[in-house]
C-alpha cells in the first residue's frame, strides 16, 4: 500500500480531524463518546495548512497527521461554535475551556519557536512507519529555530520516535488537575531547527 505524505489543503479538514479523533481518543473521550461527533468538532477548528498529512494512494484518503503551532496561529483553535453544533449548546459551552488550554499549547511562543501537535495515524495504517515520516516531512522543510513537543505521562512508547529525529528531554512538566485528566506530568521536549527566509509556514 502507498501513501503520499505532503502538507494539507483546505479540503483536507475532515480527514485531518477524523485521524486526530481517532488518534486521541482516549483524551477526548471525556467529550463524547461518539468518535464521529468528535471529529464533526475538530473539524470546523483545523487550519489544514498547519498539517502535514499521509494520503492513502488507492482511496485518497487522509490516514495520518501531524502539524506545527507558532507564534501566529495554532493547528486546532477551541472555537465555541464548532463545539456547540457538534455536541451541542451546554456540552460545547463546557468542551470550550477544557479545549482551548489543551489545544492552544503553549499559551506564548519563543521567537523561533514551533510546536509539534497532534502527530496521529488511524488504526488501519499503523505499523507502517508513516508517523516518523510525516514527522521527517514536516521539520525537513525548517522554518523554525526551535521545535517542542510536549508527551503526556502514560504514553511513553513515542519517545523514542522523538529521539530518534533529534528531539530531547528538558523537563517534566507537572500537570495542573492531573487527577482529573489521569496523568501527573508531560515530558517536554526540543530540538534545535534551521531558521531559512522570515522562518515560519509558508
Amino acid at each position: 500500500m502507498a501513501f503520499l505524505i505532503r502538507m494539507g489543503r483546505p479540503q483536507d479538514a475532515d480527514g485531518i480531524a477524523q485521524t486526530v479523533a481517532e488518534a486521541f481518543y482516549p483524551e477526548f473521550r471525556r467529550l463524547s463518546r461518539d468518535p464521529a461527533r468528535l471529529a464533526k468538532a475538530l473539524s470546523g477548528m483545523v487550519d489544514p495548512a498547519r498539517f502535514a498529512v499521509a494520503e492513502e494512494g488507492e482511496t485518497g484518503e487522509i490516514v495520518g497527521a501531524a502539524a506545527l503551532s507558532d507564534g501566529a496561529g495554532y493547528a486546532i483553535t477551541a472555537r465555541r461554535d464548532a463545539l456547540a453544533r457538534a455536541l451541542g449548546a451546554v456540552r460545547g459551552g463546557l468542551s470550550f475551556g477544557v479545549l482551548k488550554r489543551e489545544l492552544q499549547r503553549p499559551a506564548r511562543f519563543a521567537p523561533g519557536q514551533a510546536q509539534v501537535d497532534f502527530v496521529g495515524v488511524r488504526l488501519r495504517a499503523r505499523g507502517r512507519g508513516l508517523a516518523r515520516g510525516i514527522l521527517a516531512f514536516l521539520l525537513s522543510r525548517g522554518g523554525y529555530a526551535r521545535y517542542t513537543l510536549d508527551v503526556m505521562e502514560g504514553n511513553e512508547r513515542v519517545l523514542p520516535l522523538y529521539a530518534g529525529l533529534g528531539f530531547r528531554e528538558i523537563r517534566r512538566e507537572k500537570e495542573k488537575g492531573g487527577w482529573y485528566k489521569g496523568f501527573s506530568f508531560r515530558y517536554v521536549m526540543e530540538r534545535p531547527g534551521q531558521e531559512t527566509g522570515g522562518g515560519g509556514l509558508p
